[in-house]
């Protein structure tokens, strides 16, 4: 299941910056990112626990906190690995790439924190940086761009709901 909170929808301008998040979210699913996940923890945690012999109350939580580091900079290599398939999920269904640029903006301009926190302590990576990077991948490649009009009239039906509710 893929959720997507109300609130972003109603900041999302165009269904090419909608058609951006959802192809991002199911890059993660087709990916196997979860499960990469919990495996990768999982093997954590016996590689240490053979090594110690034997995980009692506090070494469980040092090991726990201490995998996090380990774990934050392997989500944010995830982050990017599903920008970078979604905006292949865009460019074989000729979607303007350019949704998920816009995309992000949103998302960095909505942010609720600064990012300018230490990035490392972060499950994503900072979006200035990921905007920096899409730019790259998109001026990279030349794409076919074509308006979807079965796209525009879901979109406009949903202007028209939202407008007259």
């Amino acid at each position: 299941h893929i959720v997507i909170f109300s609130e972003l929808l109603q900041k999302i301008q165009d269904p090419y910056e909608l058609a951006a998040l959802l192809a991002h979210e199911v890059s993660h699913i087709n990916l196997q990112h979860s499960l990469r996940s919990i495996f990768r923890n999982l093997a954590s945690y016996v590689f240490i626990s053979v090594l110690l012999s034997d995980v009692n109350g506090i070494t469980t939580v040092l090991l726990e906190n201490a995998n996090k580091f380990t774990t934050l900079s392997y989500s944010r290599s995830l982050e990017e690995d599903a920008d970078k398939a979604g905006l292949e999920i865009l460019y074989k269904n000729q979607l303007d790439p350019n949704g998920m640029l816009r995309l992000f903006k949103i998302l960095m301009a909505d942010s609720h924190h600064s990012e300018k926190h230490l990035e490392f302590l972060s499950t994503h990576p900072a979006t200035q940086k990921r905007i920096q990077y899409l730019e790259q991948l998109i001026s990279q490649k030349s794409h076919p761009i074509k308006t979807n009009e079965s796209l525009e009239k879901l979109w406009q039906k949903r202007e028209a709901m939202r407008n007259n509710p």
